[in-house]
């Protein structure tokens, strides 16, 4: 498999028929075990997904949330600390202090262009796509935090329960209790919804020099199923991997 190519298809992917036509091509537009996990290891994982953020807005928060834990962790490691020591900053104002120099944690006393430069170099929402008097836009949210290794993913990004940053204090996002739910927003009308992920392990901590890639995908089940699954892409070592 061109893993490369695959990976183009999908970062350059406006809409869910983009995902669809980029797996169909490369097998793996149907799911199989062979090929597929549930998200988060669980089976019987809407229950968990579906109670979570009763809004897209409010899942669309979460993300940029997160993207400023991975920033905050991001500038965590690269001054050689454990995020989950005693001599890290135990609020997340206190780590925007010591990290990015933000006067006593409190963006309020930055001008608007320091707030606008910070942002920038670190997180960016971008909307592409279609107009909303056309359909559905593609919001695509960057930023330059921690990132992943392939083979972590089904531990962080994609994991469920978890209590991956429980011990971390400076970080809000910890109960891993709100993103997930725009898999079930994303277009409620349709059979089928798609949200891509792209990361890449920053330098300072990165094993390889690789990035992953996974579509998470949310399918209607069959009227004959009881429970609702979303599932994610199989991966075997390093970078999108699929059994045959």
């Amino acid at each position: 498999m061109a893993y490369e190519e695959l990976f183009t298809d999908l970062l350059k992917a406006e809409r869910e028929e983009d995902v669809t036509d980029a797996l169909t091509i490369f097998g793996l537009d149907k799911f199989s075990d062979s090929n597929w996990l549930p998200y988060g290891g669980i089976e019987n994982n809407y229950g968990i997904i579906g109670a979570q953020q009763a809004d897209a807005i409010g899942a669309l928060v979460e993300k940029v949330v997160n993207s400023i834990d991975a920033v905050l962790m991001r500038e965590c490691f690269a001054i050689n600390l454990d995020p989950r020591s005693n001599i890290v900053p135990r609020s997340m104002s206190e780590a925007a202090e010591q990290f990015l120099n933000v006067p006593d944690g409190n963006l309020a006393k930055w001008s608007a262009a320091q707030r606008t430069e910070l942002a920038e170099r670190n997180i960016s929402i971008i909307v592409t796509g279609q107009k909303p008097s056309e359909g559905n836009p593609c919001v695509i949210v960057v930023d330059t935090g921690e990132g992943q290794n392939p083979e972590d993913f089904k531990d962080t990004l994609v994991s469920l329960l978890r209590s991956n940053k429980t011990s971390v204090p400076f970080v809000q996002g910890k109960i891993q209790y709100g993103e997930h739910r725009q898999l079930d927003l994303l277009q409620p009308q349709q059979e089928l919804s798609v949200d891509c992920i792209e990361t890449q392990r920053c330098h300072s901590r990165r094993k390889d020099s690789e990035m992953g890639v996974h579509s998470r995908q949310k399918t209607a089940p069959p009227e004959e199923r009881k429970e609702r699954a979303i599932r994610i892409p199989r991966t075997e070592g390093k970078g999108l991997r699929t059994r045959s």
